[in-house]
């Protein structure tokens, strides 16, 4: 979503990232953490907007009591007008329930933040993305299986501009990209759009295409 951020933090938006997990599965938190922090100050985040919250690698689902408490805490004291996630659907176990932690806190809230706008974002799916390549061109296109009337997918196009700093962004995960299986899913999304499922009773768009 490093698009997205980067249009965000242009246009003036109060943006705060979470990271949740500490990466420390093969001994890299550190390292990780250091190259997040440098992805992200390429698109406009400052230090003081991360926060870390140092779950362990692969653990979500054994402290998932203690990260609800966590997220509604978070939601109710940042009060967000835009909340993206990772997609309940997500292979990855711990984007799975975190995606699915955030949309239990958010149909719990009360008005008027109950109309807080989210948007799931997937990384880690069968078949996607296609081509699992650098490409010039070509759009994401969701996977087939999570398409249909009960999926609301939009598109964020990004400039030309912003699609270089993504990538540079990409390139700052040094560690991940030594790992011949993140490589491809990661240069897979560097494209000229990114994809962003609404979850959300309001329709509004991200003020760019819906996707059909």
């Amino acid at each position: 979503m490093g698009g997205y951020i980067h249009g965000a933090c242009q246009n003036g938006a109060i943006v705060r990232i979470i990271l949740v997990t500490d990466g420390n599965k093969h001994g890299l938190k550190e390292k990780r953490y250091a190259e997040f922090i440098e992805a992200t100050a390429l698109l406009g985040i400052s230090s003081g907007q991360l926060v870390f919250w140092e779950y362990y690698d692969g653990g979500l689902k054994a402290g998932e009591n203690r990260l609800f408490k966590q997220v509604e805490v978070e939601i109710n004291n940042f009060d967000p007008a835009v909340v993206l996630y990772p997609h309940p659907s997500d292979r990855h176990s711990d984007h799975s329930v975190l995606g699915s932690i955030i949309e239990e806190v958010l149909s719990i809230l009360p008005e008027p933040r109950s109309s807080v706008l989210a948007y799931r974002y997937l990384i880690h799916y069968w078949f996607f993305p296609l081509p699992r390549i650098l490409v010039k061109d070509g759009s994401l296109i969701p996977p087939g299986k999570l398409m249909g009337l009960n999926h609301q997918w939009q598109q964020y196009i990004l400039t030309p501009a912003a699609k270089q700093i993504k990538k540079a962004a990409v390139y700052k995960y040094r560690s991940q990209l030594k790992n011949p299986f993140l490589i491809p899913l990661l240069l897979g999304f560097i494209r000229p759009n990114e994809l962003l499922e609404n979850w959300s009773s309001c329709t509004e768009n991200l003020s760019e295409q819906e996707f059909s």
